[in-house]
């Protein structure tokens, strides 16, 4: 569920992955797994993607699901 929150986020912003990739220092072939839930996101790149989208570290865990 936190990942989909995550993903719809980054969806429904228009914002490119190898934005959040870099942004969180990650490698695009990461982040392109995080995004197909080949890969779990490790509680570090969590906090990055909080820091880097400006939101809480509970946003994406009080987001409703559509």
């Amino acid at each position: 569920m936190l990942r989909d929150n995550i993903v719809k986020y980054i969806k429904d912003h228009g914002i490119k992955q190898d934005y959040v990739a870099n942004g969180i220092n990650i490698s695009a072939n990461a982040m392109s797994s995080i995004m197909n839930g080949k890969r779990d996101i490790s509680a570090e790149e969590y906090v990055a993607i909080c820091t880097l989208f400006n939101v809480s570290c509970d946003y994406f865990v009080d987001v409703q699901s559509a």
